[in-house]
């Protein structure tokens, strides 16, 4: 078995594994770009649902939640939590 894989990021959540580099770009490209695009902002998704949470609850919003010890913004509270627990140390 192959240990020296690529863990990748796809929209949606969905992870795929790779052994190299001319893999990912292969899949990527071809097979399972998103078919649901955002007019708006041009993000790509795999499910309508998910575009349409996107458009309902993310584009165009401002970050509303603010880190007090950074002034850096989130969209979601649970990001910010994970951001003061790993670079806060809180």
């Amino acid at each position: 078995m192959n240990m020296n894989l690529t863990k990748l990021r796809y929209t949606d959540s969905v992870y795929t594994f790779f052994s190299d580099y001319g893999k990912y770009n292969k899949f990527s490209n071809k097979q399972y770009r998103g078919k649901y695009i955002c007019d708006a902002c041009g993000k790509e998704y795999l499910w309508k649902t998910s575009l349409k949470r996107h458009k309902r609850e993310e584009c165009g919003k401002e970050r509303r939640f603010i880190c007090a010890l950074c002034g850096k913004r989130f969209k979601h509270k649970h990001h910010l939590k994970d951001h003061q627990q790993h670079l806060h140390n809180l």
